[in-house]
């Protein structure tokens, strides 16, 4: 099966609900369940459109104490209670779900719904490390989330309040290419960024809601702030997507979400020998995705156009794009740190694919200290047209897959040592690796202080090296094309402790330029000599 497999599931409409049955409603001590009904918290608009709600997933694993085996030797309970923030009247009905951690576990959900008094209870085993517990989006009411972040014990916990706002809600229809309704399509809204949606991971939906027959929609569910909106149906696929900005309590209308037909496309890549490639990264999408947006008269409201696909290829090389829109050509691009990253287009209706990549060039590094000793661990980044990182392992990495570049630059860093920059570089072989020497770290350590000696926490540091040109041929300095290694690593930037000391580390040797901010906007700039452990800095 490919990888994208369980992204198919998602991406065509298909929304199975797993596990148990939901617990009985109005059970004050229910003990959560795998998944819950969403319909008991999608109340019907009278166009038969679902207002929404947030979609219970499964739950993860062994936190969860089985019905009717609770035993105060080895569980506990936490209890909890949902009112609204208006005029804090219980919130019944409504699906509320702690998410855990057990014994090195993955994190988990457990789902239930709140009694007509708006509690709920949760009977799990002692030692469990609850993250949160959550309220989720109904059709009226939008999440809110109570932090917990803490091992529970053998005694239940008091009971939790949580105090939810009316939901953020959205109307419009679900239309296809020539404008008809789709009737039945599924709706899901994120309070999310997109591109933390169209990764890798699949992204639960903060929201879900279904179109009538007419394809009119109507949901809530969800918290004020950025969204992005779509819809899914059966072989089709979002070609216009909504995101924007909305606000509690407050409804965006006339919303039009536009689905085209789509077909699954399947694809391998394949070395310059046509031996298959595992673990290439494929990344497919509409051509100018991230710079097309389409404003609408309400300014809370942008289209976009359909998502993208980012997907790995299997042990045979394989891979699947879950939905193409039969009507549009793709983009394709193809990583994989062993190869020359590849860029393709495919023509629309494709649906089979097969690449292939090339090897390109290499930078082998041999990393030691000043006693010619290999550094044991650290990192490798190449900048310029191939962007690539190693691990450093004693003494050695890789950069593979590059393209011939001038401008390309390797910096290195490893705790205890100084960053390093090399540029020009020289490409070369395994038998012959470039090698580079790291002096120790010369660290700037501090502390901010007012005028009476009093620590002044929070400070935001700033740190950037004066002298790193300096350590290129003079005739070089003014062409480097690259951010120097302090910004690379992001290590220029600290904010000093309760007791307002800080400390920069991995710093080279040279003046330094310190500019500090404290909280209340205040600035001041010094240039020191590093390295430096008394540093005061005084406001």
């Amino acid at each position: 099966m490919r990888k994208a497999a369980s992204l198919l599931l998602l991406s065509l409409g298909f929304l199975v609900a797993c596990g148990q049955e939901p617990a009985e409603e109005g059970s004050a001590n229910s003990s959560g369940t795998d998944s819950t009904d969403p319909s008991a918290a999608s109340p019907q608009d009278p166009s038969g459109s679902d207002l929404g709600t947030q979609q219970p997933a499964e739950a993860g694993g062994s936190a969860l104490v089985p019905e009717g085996q609770f035993d105060p030797a080895t569980g506990t309970r936490v209890h909890l209670r949902v009112v609204t923030e208006a005029d804090g009247q219980p919130l019944s009905e409504c699906p509320v779900a702690l998410y855990w951690e057990r014994g090195g576990e993955a994190v988990g959900r457990i789902v239930t719904m709140t009694d007509e008094e708006g509690k709920a209870s949760f009977e799990i085993f002692q030692r469990t490390f609850v993250q949160k517990l959550v309220a989720l989006g109904t059709g009226a009411t939008a999440p809110e989330a109570s932090a917990f972040a803490a091992f529970v014990g053998a005694e239940e916990t008091e009971l939790i309040e949580i105090a939810v706002k009316p939901a953020a809600r959205f109307a419009g229809r679900v239309v296809d290419l020539d404008g008809n309704p789709v009737p039945g399509a599924k709706l899901q809204a994120w309070s999310e960024d997109r591109w933390q949606v169209e990764g890798m991971a699949e992204v639960e939906p903060t929201s879900t809601g279904t179109a009538g027959a007419d394809g009119a929609f109507r949901m809530g569910g969800m918290p004020g702030g950025p969204f992005l909106l779509t819809a899914v149906a059966d072989g089709m696929l979002a070609v216009q997507r909504a995101v924007g900005l909305n606000d509690y309590d407050e409804e965006i209308g006339g919303i039009e979400i536009v689905l085209s037909r789509a077909n699954l496309v399947d694809g391998q890549v394949l070395d310059e020998n046509g031996d298959p490639v595992q673990g290439a990264l494929i990344e497919a999408g509409v051509p100018r995705r991230r710079v097309e947006h389409t404003p609408t008269p309400d300014e809370r409201l942008v289209y976009i156009p359909a998502r993208q696909w980012m997907v790995e290829s299997d042990s045979d090389g394989g891979f699947q794009l879950p939905a193409v829109p039969a009507s549009q050509a793709w983009n394709i691009r193809i990583r994989h740190g062993s190869f020359r990253d590849f860029r393709d287009r495919f023509e629309a209706g494709s649906r089979v694919l097969q690449y292939k990549l090339e090897r390109g060039l290499e930078v082998y590094l041999s990393v030691l200290d000043t006693d010619s000793k290999p550094i044991p661990d650290g990192d490798a980044v190449l900048l310029g047209k191939s962007a690539r990182q190693a691990p450093l392992r004693l003494g050695g990495a890789a950069l593979l897959g590059l393209e011939d570049d001038p401008d390309a630059i390797v910096m290195v860093r490893a705790s205890g040592y100084a960053m390093k920059a090399v540029w020009p570089i020289r490409y070369n072989t395994q038998d012959a690796p470039l090698e580079l020497v790291l002096e120790p770290a010369q660290p700037i350590i501090g502390q901010v202080v007012d005028r009476e000696g009093n620590p002044i926490p929070d400070v935001v540091l700033t740190a950037r090296g004066l002298d790193f040109l300096e350590a290129f041929p003079a005739d070089l300095r003014a062409t480097f094309p690259g951010k120097q290694p302090e910004e690379i690593f992001q290590l220029n930037r600290k904010a000093s402790g309760e007791d307002g000391r800080f400390r920069f580390g991995q710093l080279y040797g040279g003046r330094w330029e310190i500019t500090a901010e404290t909280p209340d906007g205040r600035t001041m700039t010094e240039v020191v000599e590093a390295p430096r452990s008394d540093l005061r800095l005084i406001f």
